[in-house]
């Protein structure tokens, strides 16, 4: 259930939104890498074709969206910024 609630954060209740559709794919799936498949950073960064460093920007500029944007609006796929 938990896992399900930050799927559709990070892609949208439909696979059509969210944080993919707000920020893009990369945002999202460095997020799902890290924090859901449990992967290193090394691991990340080889998946998503980034350095490490930049996947942690990655995550940081993600959370930081979520946060200010909200939860149910960013997996509703809308800017309220």
């Amino acid at each position: 259930m938990v896992v399900d609630a930050a799927c559709a954060v990070l892609y949208g209740r439909d696979f059509r939104g969210g944080l993919d559709k707000l920020l893009g794919t990369a945002y999202a799936d460095v997020l799902y890498f890290r924090y859901l498949a449990y992967e290193s950073w090394d691991t990340v960064a080889e998946r998503v074709g980034y350095s490490v460093k930049q996947c942690q920007r990655y995550c940081w500029v993600a959370f930081d969206f979520i946060d200010a944007n909200g939860i149910e609006e960013t997996a509703d796929g809308e800017y309220t910024l």
